[in-house]
């Protein structure tokens, strides 16, 4: 046998009884390579990337640089984590392989409660299942797929020579969570699996660890030894949105509510329209943000002294006054529905339980309506989150005073959706 420069070892003749280390009892009279094949190689968990999700084997753009903290894109996203094991680091053990098969892993996150993640308490760790707030997303590229280079691939550790790719990581029964390497890691080799994640209900604008571990039931006495980085991600924070929007979902940018002509004489009259329908103009509100409720209120843009002004002149009428003589907006909700759409980020159908359409109100001044009458409101609830609800034919009734000038008045208003 001789020992090389680079620490390799190399033995021939007689290998009858396997001396020869190269796992065969043939004889050789050329120097073979000794191999130890992978028991007890250490592993370290050295590389990872975080990218959008993508429908494909290959991940899609990159989030963020190697190993840097990467933010999630919107609430309840799904994305891409190629993460790294290297096997036999230090070299420590030449010629050295993990043969395919033999490490038997699983994945696992923890909300991020101390400054590293590799001060985590052990027992904040949990294994990321099909249906935990951390999951492995609904869709996507098979479970086991293989993986190939790409451009934007982690930068290879400094004590690795090159990736081994392995496969897609995206089971989709609790019982098949633990996955392997489909081809043997050599000394100073990196492995290269790819997480396919989902934010099924992660605390929002919070930052969350990611690591893998040996699955020791199945791999008894295996371990992980070293973590020289973690896989970090920052959830998104979230928003409670507000719009009109058509039958097709587009948006409906500052929608005029005209009310019906009116013939003004010595007597007060009524007017109406409908804020909302149920095409063209429908209130519409997305929350992904709170679960402690919310509500919508329409309001006077220019506040609770704010009056119908006519267009070109100085003439004008109360929205919020006592009774016929100043005029009055009351709203009537007596047509009106409330409907969900979407899937929550759980993934259930979104419901309207906990969602209420208004009451019947005046804007009255010196009341708590004086400049805000409630629309829609909810009770709160995470079922709610990722769902959005529409407020259907809304009608405002104006009483417009008597012997008002002829003319076209205007009024702006304002809706407001505030979490509670």
């Amino acid at each position: 046998c001789t020992l090389t420069t680079e620490g390799k070892a190399y033995c021939w003749g007689q290998g009858g009884s396997g001396q020869l280390g190269n796992n065969s009892t043939a004889d050789s009279s050329t120097p073979l390579a000794v191999s130890s094949v992978g028991v007890n190689v250490p592993v370290e968990q050295s590389a990872s990337r975080l990218y959008k999700w993508n429908n494909a084997v290959q991940p899609g753009t990159p989030l963020a640089a190697t190993n840097a903290v990467a933010t999630l894109p919107e609430v309840g996203s799904s994305f891409r984590i190629r993460v790294g094991l290297t096997a036999d680091g230090n070299k420590t053990l030449q010629n050295t392989t993990v043969p395919p098969g033999n490490m038997k892993l699983r994945a696992q996150y923890a909300k991020k409660t101390a400054t590293s993640c590799s001060a985590v308490s052990s027992g904040d760790w949990q294994n990321i299942t099909t249906n935990s707030s951390l999951r492995y997303a609904a869709t996507g590229p098979a479970h086991q797929t293989a993986i190939s280079a790409i451009s934007d691939n982690p930068v290879l550790p400094t004590n690795s020579h090159n990736y081994v790719h392995q496969s897609i990581v995206r089971p989709t029964t609790d019982s098949s969570l633990t996955f392997t390497n489909y081809q043997g890691i050599e000394s100073g080799q990196t492995g290269l699996w790819d997480l396919v994640l989902a934010d099924n209900g992660l605390e929002q604008n919070t930052s969350y660890c990611v690591r893998v571990v040996t699955d020791t039931t199945a791999a008894p006495g295996s371990s992980i030894d070293s973590y020289t980085m973690y896989p970090e991600f920052k959830t998104a924070p979230g928003s409670l949105d507000i719009r009109f929007r058509d039958n097709a979902g587009a948006t409906v940018a500052n929608p005029v509510t005209n009310f019906d002509n009116s013939i003004i004489g010595s007597s007060s009259v009524i007017t109406s329209a409908l804020l909302s329908n149920s095409s063209s103009k429908q209130i519409e509100v997305t929350n992904t943000q709170t679960s402690s409720g919310w509500s919508v209120v329409l309001s006077a843009s220019d506040g609770v002294t704010a009056k119908w002004k006519r267009t070109g002149g100085t003439e004008s009428y109360m929205f919020n006054g006592t009774n016929g003589d100043q005029g009055f907006l009351s709203v009537n909700f007596g047509t009106s529905a409330v409907l969900a759409s979407g899937n929550s980020l759980s993934g259930s159908a979104c419901q309207t339980s906990g969602i209420s359409k208004g009451v019947d109100s005046q804007f009255k001044v010196g009341t708590a309506t004086a400049n805000g009458v409630t629309l829609m409101s909810s009770s709160g609830s995470t079922g709610q989150l990722g769902c959005a609800f529409l407020l259907q034919n809304v009608r405002l009734n104006q009483t417009i005073p008597a012997y008002q000038k002829p003319g076209t008045y205007e009024l702006p208003m304002t809706l407001t959706v505030t979490a509670q």
